[in-house]
Protein backbone atom coordinates (compact mmCIF):
# COMPACT_ATOMS: atom_id res chain seq x y z
CA UNK A 1 0.00 0.00 0.00
CA UNK A 2 2.81 2.40 0.95
CA UNK A 3 4.78 1.96 -2.26
CA UNK A 4 1.61 2.38 -4.33
CA UNK A 5 1.31 5.94 -3.04
CA UNK A 6 4.60 6.98 -4.66
CA UNK A 7 3.03 7.32 -8.10
CA UNK A 8 0.25 9.70 -6.96
CA UNK A 9 2.91 11.75 -5.17
CA UNK A 10 4.92 11.94 -8.40
CA UNK A 11 1.77 12.94 -10.28
CA UNK A 12 1.13 15.84 -7.89
CA UNK A 13 4.78 16.85 -8.25
CA UNK A 14 4.41 16.91 -12.05
CA UNK A 15 1.32 19.10 -11.71
CA UNK A 16 3.22 21.38 -9.35
CA UNK A 17 6.08 21.78 -11.83
CA UNK A 18 3.56 22.41 -14.65
CA UNK A 19 1.95 25.16 -12.53
CA UNK A 20 5.32 26.85 -11.98
CA UNK A 21 6.23 26.57 -15.67
CA UNK A 22 2.88 28.09 -16.65
CA UNK A 23 3.51 31.09 -14.41
CA UNK A 24 7.16 31.63 -15.38
CA UNK A 25 7.10 30.64 -19.06
CA UNK A 26 3.74 32.35 -19.47
CA UNK A 27 5.22 35.64 -18.30
CA UNK A 28 8.17 35.25 -20.66
CA UNK A 29 5.77 34.72 -23.57
CA UNK A 30 3.78 37.78 -22.50
CA UNK A 31 6.96 39.88 -22.52
CA UNK A 32 7.97 38.52 -25.94
CA UNK A 33 4.45 39.16 -27.23
CA UNK A 34 4.58 42.71 -25.89
CA UNK A 35 7.92 43.38 -27.57
CA UNK A 36 7.01 41.70 -30.88
CA UNK A 37 3.38 42.90 -30.82
CA UNK A 38 1.86 39.45 -31.02
CA UNK A 39 -1.88 39.32 -30.58
CA UNK A 40 -2.46 35.88 -29.04
CA UNK A 41 -0.81 36.61 -25.62
CA UNK A 42 -3.52 39.23 -25.09
CA UNK A 43 -6.29 36.65 -25.03
CA UNK A 44 -8.33 37.30 -21.87
CA UNK A 45 -8.64 33.65 -20.79
CA UNK A 46 -4.86 33.19 -20.84
CA UNK A 47 -4.09 36.52 -19.16
CA UNK A 48 -6.67 36.29 -16.38
CA UNK A 49 -5.71 32.68 -15.65
CA UNK A 50 -2.04 33.67 -15.51
CA UNK A 51 -2.76 36.63 -13.24
CA UNK A 52 -4.82 34.44 -10.91
CA UNK A 53 -2.07 31.82 -10.77
CA UNK A 54 0.60 34.22 -9.52
CA UNK A 55 -1.91 36.01 -7.24
CA UNK A 56 -2.56 32.72 -5.40
CA UNK A 57 1.18 32.18 -4.90
CA UNK A 58 1.79 35.72 -3.60
CA UNK A 59 -1.22 35.56 -1.27
CA UNK A 60 -0.12 32.22 0.19
CA UNK A 61 3.42 33.50 0.80
CA UNK A 62 2.24 36.59 2.73
CA UNK A 63 -0.34 34.63 4.76
CA UNK A 64 2.20 31.93 5.60
CA UNK A 65 0.07 29.21 4.01
CA UNK A 66 1.89 26.19 2.62
CA UNK A 67 1.11 25.30 -0.97
CA UNK A 68 -1.60 22.61 -0.95
CA UNK A 69 0.23 20.68 -3.66
CA UNK A 70 3.34 20.54 -1.50
CA UNK A 71 1.30 19.41 1.53
CA UNK A 72 -0.52 16.69 -0.41
CA UNK A 73 2.66 15.42 -2.00
CA UNK A 74 4.39 15.32 1.39
CA UNK A 75 1.58 13.32 3.00
CA UNK A 76 1.55 10.81 0.16
CA UNK A 77 5.32 10.37 0.32
CA UNK A 78 5.16 9.93 4.06
CA UNK A 79 2.49 7.28 3.64
CA UNK A 80 4.61 5.66 0.94
CA UNK A 81 7.60 5.55 3.27
CA UNK A 82 9.69 7.91 1.12
CA UNK A 83 11.67 9.93 3.61
CA UNK A 84 14.43 11.25 1.29
CA UNK A 85 15.30 11.91 -2.34
CA UNK A 86 16.92 8.46 -2.49
CA UNK A 87 13.56 6.81 -1.88
CA UNK A 88 11.86 8.62 -4.78
CA UNK A 89 11.41 7.55 -8.37
CA UNK A 90 13.76 8.92 -11.02
CA UNK A 91 11.14 11.44 -12.17
CA UNK A 92 10.26 12.46 -8.64
CA UNK A 93 13.91 12.92 -7.70
CA UNK A 94 14.77 15.30 -10.53
CA UNK A 95 11.53 17.24 -10.46
CA UNK A 96 11.96 17.81 -6.72
CA UNK A 97 15.49 19.05 -7.27
CA UNK A 98 14.12 21.45 -9.91
CA UNK A 99 11.22 22.73 -7.80
CA UNK A 100 12.34 23.02 -4.19
CA UNK A 101 15.04 25.27 -2.72
CA UNK A 102 16.11 26.17 0.83
CA UNK A 103 15.66 29.79 1.95
CA UNK A 104 13.90 31.84 4.62
CA UNK A 105 10.16 32.30 4.02
CA UNK A 106 10.56 36.07 3.66
CA UNK A 107 12.95 35.56 0.73
CA UNK A 108 10.31 33.60 -1.15
CA UNK A 109 7.64 36.15 -0.25
CA UNK A 110 9.73 39.00 -1.66
CA UNK A 111 10.62 37.07 -4.84
CA UNK A 112 7.00 36.07 -5.45
CA UNK A 113 5.83 39.64 -4.83
CA UNK A 114 8.35 41.14 -7.26
CA UNK A 115 7.38 38.60 -9.90
CA UNK A 116 3.71 39.31 -9.23
CA UNK A 117 4.38 43.03 -9.68
CA UNK A 118 5.90 42.28 -13.09
CA UNK A 119 2.79 40.31 -14.04
CA UNK A 120 0.51 43.15 -12.92
CA UNK A 121 2.62 45.74 -14.80
CA UNK A 122 2.38 43.63 -17.97
CA UNK A 123 -1.37 43.33 -17.41
CA UNK A 124 -1.72 47.12 -17.18
CA UNK A 125 0.60 48.22 -20.00
CA UNK A 126 0.02 45.25 -22.33
CA UNK A 127 -3.57 44.46 -21.35
CA UNK A 128 -5.69 41.52 -22.45
CA UNK A 129 -7.84 42.21 -25.42
CA UNK A 130 -10.53 40.11 -26.97
CA UNK A 131 -9.76 39.38 -30.62
CA UNK A 132 -12.32 38.07 -33.01
CA UNK A 133 -11.84 35.70 -35.85
CA UNK A 134 -11.28 37.98 -38.82
CA UNK A 135 -14.53 37.72 -40.69
CA UNK A 136 -16.27 40.51 -42.51
CA UNK A 137 -17.50 42.23 -39.37
CA UNK A 138 -14.39 41.74 -37.29
CA UNK A 139 -11.27 43.68 -36.52
CA UNK A 140 -7.94 41.96 -36.95
CA UNK A 141 -5.23 42.93 -34.53
CA UNK A 142 -2.01 43.19 -36.45
CA UNK A 143 0.96 41.81 -34.89
CA UNK A 144 3.97 43.79 -35.83
CA UNK A 145 1.93 41.79 -37.74
CA UNK A 146 5.27 40.11 -39.08
CA UNK A 147 2.76 42.59 -37.45
CA UNK A 148 0.49 42.48 -38.86
CA UNK A 149 2.57 38.46 -39.08
CA UNK A 150 4.90 37.46 -36.28
CA UNK A 151 2.24 37.21 -33.65
CA UNK A 152 -0.88 36.86 -35.71
CA UNK A 153 -3.03 33.80 -35.10
CA UNK A 154 -5.20 33.56 -38.18
CA UNK A 155 -6.75 30.20 -38.87
CA UNK A 156 -8.66 30.95 -42.09
CA UNK A 157 -7.43 29.28 -45.23
CA UNK A 158 -7.61 30.91 -48.62
CA UNK A 159 -10.91 30.05 -50.36
CA UNK A 160 -10.72 27.40 -53.07
CA UNK A 161 -11.90 29.95 -55.65
CA UNK A 162 -8.66 31.90 -55.19
CA UNK A 163 -5.74 30.67 -57.29
CA UNK A 164 -2.04 31.43 -57.48
CA UNK A 165 -0.93 33.17 -60.67
CA UNK A 166 2.24 34.64 -62.14
CA UNK A 167 2.59 37.80 -64.16
CA UNK A 168 5.56 39.55 -65.75
CA UNK A 169 6.98 42.62 -64.02
CA UNK A 170 7.75 45.52 -66.32
CA UNK A 171 10.51 46.56 -63.89
CA UNK A 172 12.89 43.68 -64.60
CA UNK A 173 11.02 41.02 -66.58
CA UNK A 174 10.75 38.70 -63.60
CA UNK A 175 7.72 36.51 -62.96
CA UNK A 176 5.89 37.81 -59.90
CA UNK A 177 3.42 35.72 -57.85
CA UNK A 178 -0.03 36.78 -56.71
CA UNK A 179 -3.30 35.30 -55.50
CA UNK A 180 -6.15 36.01 -57.87
CA UNK A 181 -9.90 35.62 -58.15
CA UNK A 182 -12.18 36.52 -61.03
CA UNK A 183 -15.95 36.06 -60.63
CA UNK A 184 -18.02 34.17 -63.14
CA UNK A 185 -20.40 37.03 -63.87
CA UNK A 186 -21.35 39.11 -66.84
CA UNK A 187 -20.47 42.75 -67.08
CA UNK A 188 -17.65 44.78 -65.61
CA UNK A 189 -16.87 44.33 -61.92
CA UNK A 190 -14.88 46.31 -59.32
CA UNK A 191 -11.26 45.29 -58.73
CA UNK A 192 -9.81 45.10 -55.22
CA UNK A 193 -6.02 45.23 -54.97
CA UNK A 194 -5.16 44.08 -51.44
CA UNK A 195 -1.67 44.52 -50.04
CA UNK A 196 0.13 42.36 -47.50
CA UNK A 197 1.72 43.73 -44.35
CA UNK A 198 5.32 44.75 -43.64
CA UNK A 199 6.88 41.35 -42.97
CA UNK A 200 4.82 39.00 -45.10
CA UNK A 201 4.04 38.23 -48.74
CA UNK A 202 1.18 37.36 -51.08
CA UNK A 203 0.32 34.16 -49.15
CA UNK A 204 -0.49 36.05 -45.94
CA UNK A 205 -3.68 34.67 -44.40
CA UNK A 206 -4.49 37.95 -42.73
CA UNK A 207 -5.77 39.02 -46.15
CA UNK A 208 -8.31 36.19 -46.45
CA UNK A 209 -11.26 38.49 -45.51
CA UNK A 210 -10.49 40.65 -48.56
CA UNK A 211 -10.94 37.61 -50.80
CA UNK A 212 -14.09 36.53 -48.95
CA UNK A 213 -15.62 39.94 -49.57
CA UNK A 214 -14.80 39.81 -53.28
CA UNK A 215 -16.27 36.33 -53.65
CA UNK A 216 -19.46 37.41 -51.87
CA UNK A 217 -19.79 40.65 -53.85
CA UNK A 218 -18.59 39.39 -57.23
CA UNK A 219 -15.51 41.59 -57.37
CA UNK A 220 -12.21 40.82 -59.08
CA UNK A 221 -9.45 40.33 -56.49
CA UNK A 222 -5.67 40.31 -56.66
CA UNK A 223 -3.14 40.02 -53.82
CA UNK A 224 0.36 40.66 -55.21
CA UNK A 225 3.64 39.93 -53.46
CA UNK A 226 5.46 43.14 -54.55
CA UNK A 227 8.86 41.67 -53.60
CA UNK A 228 7.77 40.18 -50.27
CA UNK A 229 8.78 41.34 -46.78
CA UNK A 230 10.17 44.86 -46.48
CA UNK A 231 13.70 43.85 -45.57
CA UNK A 232 15.70 44.53 -48.72
CA UNK A 233 16.21 47.23 -51.37
CA UNK A 234 13.90 45.55 -53.91
CA UNK A 235 10.98 45.79 -51.48
CA UNK A 236 9.91 48.66 -49.20
CA UNK A 237 8.40 51.11 -51.66
CA UNK A 238 11.01 50.61 -54.37
CA UNK A 239 10.55 51.21 -58.09
CA UNK A 240 10.16 47.44 -58.43
CA UNK A 241 7.25 47.58 -55.98
CA UNK A 242 5.52 50.37 -57.89
CA UNK A 243 5.84 48.52 -61.19
CA UNK A 244 4.77 45.18 -59.68
CA UNK A 245 1.54 46.59 -58.25
CA UNK A 246 0.62 48.45 -61.44
CA UNK A 247 1.43 45.32 -63.44
CA UNK A 248 -0.87 43.35 -61.12
CA UNK A 249 -3.66 45.78 -62.00
CA UNK A 250 -2.94 45.31 -65.71
CA UNK A 251 -2.95 41.52 -65.28
CA UNK A 252 -6.32 41.63 -63.51
CA UNK A 253 -7.77 43.83 -66.24
CA UNK A 254 -6.57 41.39 -68.89
CA UNK A 255 -7.98 38.32 -67.12
CA UNK A 256 -11.22 39.77 -65.82
CA UNK A 257 -13.85 42.29 -66.80
CA UNK A 258 -12.79 45.21 -64.62
CA UNK A 259 -14.75 48.40 -64.14
CA UNK A 260 -11.92 50.94 -64.39
CA UNK A 261 -13.98 53.49 -62.48
CA UNK A 262 -13.94 51.17 -59.46
CA UNK A 263 -10.37 50.00 -58.90
CA UNK A 264 -9.67 50.00 -55.17
CA UNK A 265 -6.54 49.70 -53.07
CA UNK A 266 -6.46 48.54 -49.44
CA UNK A 267 -3.83 47.60 -46.89
CA UNK A 268 -2.90 47.71 -43.22
CA UNK A 269 0.41 48.45 -41.51
CA UNK A 270 3.04 47.82 -44.19
CA UNK A 271 0.13 47.38 -46.60
CA UNK A 272 -1.26 50.74 -45.52
CA UNK A 273 2.17 52.24 -46.09
CA UNK A 274 2.33 50.84 -49.62
CA UNK A 275 -1.28 51.83 -50.32
CA UNK A 276 -0.55 55.49 -49.56
CA UNK A 277 2.69 55.32 -51.53
CA UNK A 278 0.83 53.96 -54.57
CA UNK A 279 -1.87 56.59 -54.09
CA UNK A 280 0.79 59.25 -54.58
CA UNK A 281 2.73 57.43 -57.29
CA UNK A 282 -0.25 56.46 -59.49
CA UNK A 283 -3.24 58.62 -58.49
CA UNK A 284 -5.00 58.20 -61.82
CA UNK A 285 -5.53 54.47 -61.25
CA UNK A 286 -7.50 54.41 -58.02
CA UNK A 287 -11.15 55.13 -57.34
CA UNK A 288 -10.45 54.90 -53.61
CA UNK A 289 -7.62 54.01 -51.22
CA UNK A 290 -8.15 52.65 -47.72
CA UNK A 291 -5.02 52.74 -45.53
CA UNK A 292 -4.98 51.40 -41.98
CA UNK A 293 -2.27 52.14 -39.39
CA UNK A 294 0.12 53.19 -42.19
CA UNK A 295 3.75 54.23 -42.05
CA UNK A 296 4.07 57.51 -43.94
CA UNK A 297 7.67 58.62 -43.32
CA UNK A 298 10.45 56.00 -43.27
CA UNK A 299 13.00 58.28 -41.64
CA UNK A 300 10.62 59.06 -38.80
CA UNK A 301 9.60 55.43 -38.48
CA UNK A 302 13.23 54.44 -38.21
CA UNK A 303 13.50 56.85 -35.25
CA UNK A 304 10.23 55.55 -33.77
CA UNK A 305 11.45 51.96 -33.93
CA UNK A 306 14.89 52.77 -32.54
CA UNK A 307 13.25 54.51 -29.60
CA UNK A 308 10.87 51.62 -28.92
CA UNK A 309 13.48 48.94 -29.60
CA UNK A 310 11.56 47.33 -32.45
CA UNK A 311 13.38 45.33 -35.10
CA UNK A 312 11.79 47.27 -37.95
CA UNK A 313 14.55 49.87 -37.63
CA UNK A 314 16.94 47.23 -39.00
CA UNK A 315 14.53 46.53 -41.86
CA UNK A 316 14.58 50.20 -42.84
CA UNK A 317 18.38 50.28 -42.77
CA UNK A 318 18.58 47.15 -44.93
CA UNK A 319 16.06 48.61 -47.39
CA UNK A 320 17.59 52.06 -47.89
CA UNK A 321 21.25 51.06 -47.67
CA UNK A 322 22.23 52.76 -44.43
CA UNK A 323 21.10 54.60 -41.33
CA UNK A 324 18.83 57.36 -42.67
CA UNK A 325 19.58 59.75 -39.81
CA UNK A 326 23.34 59.50 -40.38
CA UNK A 327 23.85 58.71 -44.07
CA UNK A 328 22.58 61.45 -46.45
CA UNK A 329 22.25 58.97 -49.31
CA UNK A 330 20.21 56.60 -47.15
CA UNK A 331 18.02 59.49 -46.02
CA UNK A 332 17.37 60.48 -49.64
CA UNK A 333 16.50 56.87 -50.46
CA UNK A 334 14.11 56.68 -47.48
CA UNK A 335 12.38 59.86 -48.59
CA UNK A 336 12.00 58.46 -52.13
CA UNK A 337 10.18 55.48 -50.61
CA UNK A 338 7.95 57.48 -48.24
CA UNK A 339 4.28 58.28 -48.98
CA UNK A 340 4.56 61.85 -47.68
CA UNK A 341 6.91 62.63 -50.57
CA UNK A 342 4.14 62.03 -53.14
CA UNK A 343 0.76 62.38 -51.43
CA UNK A 344 0.25 66.01 -52.39
CA UNK A 345 -0.23 64.81 -55.96
CA UNK A 346 -3.12 62.57 -54.93
CA UNK A 347 -5.46 65.28 -53.66
CA UNK A 348 -8.19 64.19 -56.09
CA UNK A 349 -8.26 60.55 -54.96
CA UNK A 350 -10.68 59.61 -52.15
CA UNK A 351 -8.49 58.38 -49.28
CA UNK A 352 -9.61 56.85 -46.02
CA UNK A 353 -6.89 56.81 -43.33
CA UNK A 354 -7.49 54.91 -40.09
CA UNK A 355 -5.51 54.25 -36.92
CA UNK A 356 -6.12 52.94 -33.42
CA UNK A 357 -5.45 55.61 -30.81
CA UNK A 358 -3.10 53.35 -28.83
CA UNK A 359 -0.95 52.46 -31.83
CA UNK A 360 2.62 53.47 -31.08
CA UNK A 361 2.02 52.44 -27.47
CA UNK A 362 0.61 48.94 -27.92
CA UNK A 363 1.55 48.81 -31.60
CA UNK A 364 4.47 49.73 -33.81
CA UNK A 365 3.25 52.79 -35.76
CA UNK A 366 2.45 56.00 -33.86
CA UNK A 367 -0.77 57.77 -34.85
CA UNK A 368 1.31 60.76 -35.95
CA UNK A 369 1.99 58.95 -39.24
CA UNK A 370 -1.72 58.86 -40.09
CA UNK A 371 -2.33 62.42 -38.92
CA UNK A 372 0.56 63.80 -40.98
CA UNK A 373 -0.85 62.18 -44.11
CA UNK A 374 -4.28 63.65 -43.38
CA UNK A 375 -2.81 67.12 -42.76
CA UNK A 376 -0.94 66.99 -46.05
CA UNK A 377 -4.13 66.30 -48.02
CA UNK A 378 -6.56 68.45 -46.01
CA UNK A 379 -7.32 72.13 -46.40
CA UNK A 380 -5.24 74.26 -44.09
CA UNK A 381 -8.27 75.25 -42.04
CA UNK A 382 -9.15 71.57 -41.45
CA UNK A 383 -5.72 70.39 -40.33
CA UNK A 384 -4.98 69.15 -36.82
CA UNK A 385 -2.64 71.42 -34.87
CA UNK A 386 0.76 70.38 -33.58
CA UNK A 387 -0.25 70.60 -29.93
CA UNK A 388 -3.21 68.27 -30.47
CA UNK A 389 -1.06 65.87 -32.47
CA UNK A 390 1.46 65.76 -29.63
CA UNK A 391 -1.27 65.13 -27.07
CA UNK A 392 -2.70 62.21 -29.03
CA UNK A 393 0.74 60.69 -29.61
CA UNK A 394 1.91 61.02 -26.02
CA UNK A 395 -1.29 60.31 -24.08
CA UNK A 396 -3.14 58.03 -26.53
CA UNK A 397 -6.29 60.08 -26.10
CA UNK A 398 -8.23 62.50 -28.27
CA UNK A 399 -8.60 66.08 -26.94
CA UNK A 400 -12.17 66.92 -25.96
CA UNK A 401 -12.68 69.50 -28.71
CA UNK A 402 -11.77 66.94 -31.38
CA UNK A 403 -13.84 64.01 -30.11
CA UNK A 404 -16.34 62.45 -32.49
CA UNK A 405 -19.85 62.61 -31.05
CA UNK A 406 -21.54 60.31 -33.53
CA UNK A 407 -21.61 56.57 -34.07
CA UNK A 408 -20.30 54.44 -36.92
CA UNK A 409 -21.72 50.90 -36.69
CA UNK A 410 -19.28 49.63 -39.30
CA UNK A 411 -16.52 49.89 -36.69
CA UNK A 412 -18.36 47.56 -34.33
CA UNK A 413 -16.84 47.58 -30.85
CA UNK A 414 -14.01 49.84 -32.06
CA UNK A 415 -15.64 53.15 -31.13
CA UNK A 416 -14.74 56.05 -33.38
CA UNK A 417 -12.98 58.70 -31.28
CA UNK A 418 -12.05 61.23 -33.97
CA UNK A 419 -13.41 61.74 -37.47
CA UNK A 420 -12.09 64.51 -39.72
CA UNK A 421 -12.89 65.00 -43.39
CA UNK A 422 -11.49 67.58 -45.78
CA UNK A 423 -11.61 67.61 -49.57
CA UNK A 424 -11.08 63.95 -50.60
CA UNK A 425 -9.42 62.67 -47.41
CA UNK A 426 -11.01 61.21 -44.30
CA UNK A 427 -9.18 60.48 -41.04
CA UNK A 428 -10.58 58.16 -38.37
CA UNK A 429 -8.98 57.42 -35.02
CA UNK A 430 -10.74 54.62 -33.18
CA UNK A 431 -10.56 52.90 -29.81
CA UNK A 432 -8.00 50.27 -30.69
CA UNK A 433 -4.41 49.67 -31.64
CA UNK A 434 -2.52 48.35 -34.64
CA UNK A 435 -5.41 46.76 -36.51
CA UNK A 436 -7.88 46.90 -39.34
CA UNK A 437 -11.67 46.70 -39.25
CA UNK A 438 -12.42 44.93 -42.50
CA UNK A 439 -16.09 45.80 -42.69
CA UNK A 440 -15.40 49.51 -42.30
CA UNK A 441 -12.60 49.45 -44.87
CA UNK A 442 -14.49 47.56 -47.54
CA UNK A 443 -17.84 49.29 -47.16
CA UNK A 444 -16.13 52.67 -47.50
CA UNK A 445 -14.35 51.54 -50.68
CA UNK A 446 -17.57 50.19 -52.15
CA UNK A 447 -19.07 53.70 -52.03
CA UNK A 448 -16.27 55.23 -54.13
CA UNK A 449 -16.41 55.58 -57.91
CA UNK A 450 -14.60 57.71 -60.45
CA UNK A 451 -16.65 59.95 -62.74
CA UNK A 452 -17.28 58.34 -66.11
Amino acid sequence: MGNSLGLPADTILVLHVAYVLFVVAGQLLILFGWFLQWSWPRRPVFRFTHLAAIAIVVLQSWLGILCPLTVWEGRLREAAGQSSYDDMSFVGYWLSRFLFYEASPWVFAVCYTLFGALVVASFVFYPPRRTRRPGMSGALLLAGLTFLPNGECVSEEWPNQVSEVRYTSSADGSEQPALFYVPDVTGERPLLVALHTWSDDYRQKMSVPYAQWCIEKGWVFIHPSFRGPNKNPEATGSEWVVHDILDAVSFAKQRGKVDTTRIYLVGASGGGYTALLMDGRAPDVWAGVSAWVPITDLVQWYLDCKKSGRRYADDVVASVGGIPTEDPQAKTEAEKRSPLTYLAGAENVPVDINAGITDGHTGSVPVTHSIRAYNLLAREADRIGDADVATMAEKAEVPAHLRFSGEDPLYGEKKVLLRKSSQKVRLTLFDGGHEIVFEAALHWLARQQKPH
